[in-house]
């Protein structure tokens, strides 16, 4: 894709949402993993990271690790990770891997029907599901700032595309 011109001097959380925006649509996930595999072979290693860590995110924050995992999102799981790990970001990927672990997720199961049958009980298991999140929770939150929803995940995601804009950009 061509970047915007000024993508340079945009601020960061500009810049992310921007990327993100026009590349919504890089997966369908809400069908069967094998097609989505392809498409995601397709990607760089900073596209796939960036779609699969945002959307891993988007669900944690929106209703934890269950829905991640019960959702159709949750078949990028595997992707998710290594993503947070190529941002640089090892301690929410150590969350994951330990929700993934929770879950008994080896192999990772990328059929939405498989997950939902392996997941363990939400309510027998509330409050491990809840230690999980909140894992994940302090390992994303920028402890530099007293803010309660500011987040490290953008910032991290805006320095790999600005080390890395062959990655996301078409350049001269």
């Amino acid at each position: 894709m061509d970047p915007p011109l000024i993508w340079r001097e945009m601020p960061d959380d500009e810049l992310v949402g921007w990327v993100m925006q026009r590349n919504r649509d890089w997966v369908d996930f809400y069908g069967y993993y094998a097609p989505a595999r392809m498409q995601l072979a397709k990607l760089t290693p900073g596209q796939r990271a960036l779609y699969c860590c945002k959307w891993l995110d988007y669900e944690v924050q929106n209703g934890g690790f269950y829905q991640f995992f019960g959702n159709s999102t949750g078949m990028i799981g595997p992707e998710a990770l290594e993503g947070f790990k190529l941002f640089g970001m090892d301690e929410a990927a150590k969350a994951i891997q330990a929700a993934f672990d929770f879950a008994k997720f080896d192999p990772y199961p990328r059929e939405r029907k498989e997950r939902h049958e392996r997941l363990p009980d939400y309510d027998g298991d509330k409050e491990k599901w809840e230690a999980l999140t909140e894992a994940y929770y302090d390992a994303v939150k920028d402890k530099s700032t007293p803010e309660e929803y500011d987040y490290i995940i953008a910032a991290k995601i805006v320095a790999y595309i600005r080390a890395h804009p062959e990655q996301f950009f078409k350049l001269d």
